[in-house]
């Protein structure tokens, strides 16, 4: 928790150290999670293979993160890592990275790499906020996505006015429009920022640029 409010405040260094100390304590179930931060906050200080490092230790964790091992080869220059994630994600099933695959250099995306129910979301929340949707997501962009200050501290509950019923869905649902998306499309998010929900427009921008 902390962490993550150090990358929202742009405290790169500071969440460095944070989840560096939070992986010496070996919480198992949240490493990949740690490591991907991490490598985020050590992108932003231009740690590039540090970065990379990272991103590829919560890939084989878990390997959910598939899109931001991909994203982070490709800014690399790594081509033939890139190809093997999204192959390996294919295989078992991830659909987004078949549409990617399929594409190819035509393949568009929000620069989301991971979406997660918040610890604290219950029904009750969703009365309380007067939030009108059945599940709701905190989503983490790449750097350098122009989407990325457009979704700080969002709370995702609906796309395009249709509320989603799981992480499951959300990615399903985002699948679906960027396989069919071109570059500077756009997809409106509904969400609930800092006590009240807003219409949130973002892009589509090319996976491989």
């Amino acid at each position: 928790l902390e962490a993550c409010l150090l990358l929202r405040l742009g405290k790169w260094k500071e969440a460095e150290q944070v989840l560096t100390s939070a992986l010496t304590l070996r919480a198992e179930n949240w490493d990949d999670w740690f490591y991907a931060l991490r490598g985020v906050a050590r992108w932003k200080q231009n740690k590039r293979q540090e970065a990379l490092s990272d991103f590829e230790r919560a890939y084989q964790l878990d390997e959910g993160w598939w899109r931001l091992c991909a994203w982070a080869n490709w800014r690399v220059g790594n081509w033939k890592r890139v190809r093997e994630v999204l192959s390996e994600a294919a295989e078992n099933g991830r659909e987004a990275a078949e549409t990617i695959l399929t594409k190819g250099k035509r393949a568009v995306w929000l620069g989301i790499f991971a979406a997660d129910a918040p610890q604290w979301l219950t029904k009750r929340w969703f009365e309380d906020a007067k939030v009108q949707g059945k599940w709701a997501v905190e989503v983490f962009c790449v750097p350098e996505s122009q989407n990325e200050t457009a979704l700080k501290d969002a709370i995702v509950f609906a796309i395009n006015g249709q509320p989603f019923a799981s992480d499951r869905d959300f990615w399903h649902r985002l699948n679906e429009l960027s396989r069919r998306a071109k570059v500077g499309e756009t997809v409106t998010f509904s969400v609930w920022r800092r006590g009240k929900v807003e219409q949130v427009t973002v892009k589509f921008e090319p996976f491989f640029k």
